[in-house]
């Protein structure tokens, strides 16, 4: 008995190679400068957060927005991460509890 084997157009192989799969974290990203101790997320987020400055003036400039220029900066972090992260680097809380910290 002789098995037949399905034809696969060319359009249905780009199916399956239009996207490599994720590439996994690279811990050495993680690893402070010996320079100044920063992790490139916290370069990325101050760079982000500088930029942001420069183009809204005297207002502040929301999280949320901050947010959305480092995810598309290709820094893997969750919303949560991010304000632990701007609080440690010397920010507050007081917009969110009311109170300062």
């Amino acid at each position: 008995m002789s098995r037949s084997v399905p034809r696969v157009s060319p359009a249905q192989l780009s199916l399956f190679a239009a996207e490599p799969p994720a590439a996994l974290p690279n811990p050495a990203q993680e690893l402070p400068d010996v320079r100044d101790g920063l992790t490139r997320t916290e370069r990325v987020v101050l760079w982000q957060l500088h930029e942001l400055q420069k183009r809204w003036g005297d207002r502040r400039v929301p999280t949320a927005t901050l947010y959305g220029y480092v995810v598309d900066a290709g820094v893997n972090i969750s919303p949560r991460e991010l304000e632990n992260l701007l609080v440690r680097l010397g920010g507050t809380n007081e917009d969110r509890r009311g109170q300062r910290d």
